[in-house]
């Protein structure tokens, strides 16, 4: 039995949304703190920050560390290439061209000129993909050693939202993109054109949240140890 602090879940947007009991981080918090009808609650312990850099989320972990430390933790990986910002911009090739800001539980809002110029400018002149591959990779041999100090941390899952071949030491690793288990994720391997952004919570449909919570709840109760791999199937 976890207590609902015990449970930590950050990340980018495919953990951002947990304002509806719904929702796959909320979901997979009440079951695992046995919290059933009027005793569920909302927004489950962290936070996902949508279409920040990886920095935003390690700043979260960092300070939520400082108040306790849990006993489960899920980490949702974004991609290497996003910017980092002070206030948690999500700032990534796709907003930067379409001149917008994602912010934390809600929508877009217009980039100011100046700032879209210099990301724009950024993505297209000066980007160095070698360097965001290689900060991201010291981002995750840190991560390792901050929870190879945290043995009370029973349960860790790295969750990659997109293609990535690493492997985590401490916790268990899936290998399965988040983004391919989506309808734009599945789109973009049948090359389709993306018309619009996906607002469905967490990228998910509300029947794909629950199965993604199944799914994650399954790989927790029957835990397969530190190192290890696994999979998740498509929902379709």
């Amino acid at each position: 039995m976890y207590n609902w602090e015990d449970i930590i879940i950050v990340g980018d947007s495919f953990c951002g949304a947990r304002y509806e009991l719904r929702h796959w981080p909320n979901l997979v918090a009440n079951s695992l703190s046995n919290k059933t009808g009027a005793n569920c609650s909302l927004f489950a312990r962290g936070e996902g920050f949508p279409g920040a850099s990886w920095w935003s989320p390690r700043k979260l972990l960092l300070s939520e560390l400082k108040k306790s430390i849990p006993k489960v933790l899920i980490f949702c990986h974004t991609d290497a290439f996003r910017l980092p910002h002070d206030l948690d911009w999500g700032i990534n090739y796709s907003s930067a061209m379409r001149k917008v800001i994602q912010l934390p539980f809600s929508h877009e809002t217009k980039m100011p000129e100046k700032f879209a110029l210099a990301a724009q400018a950024y993505f297209k002149e000066l980007i160095v993909d070698d360097f965001h591959k290689w900060a991201q990779l010291q981002w995750f041999l840190e991560l390792d050693s901050i929870l190879e100090q945290h043995k009370e941390i029973t349960r860790i899952i790295h969750l990659h939202c997109f293609e990535n071949n690493h492997i985590f030491k401490h916790g268990v690793t899936g290998t399965t993109p988040l983004l391919s288990l989506t309808d734009i994720g599945r789109k973009l391997k049948e090359k389709q054109t993306i018309s619009e952004p996906d607002w469905n919570p967490n990228h998910f449909s509300i029947e794909e949240n629950q199965k993604f919570a199944d799914a994650i709840l399954n790989i927790i109760n029957n835990y397969p140890g530190d190192g290890n791999t696994f999979t998740i199937k498509e929902f379709r």
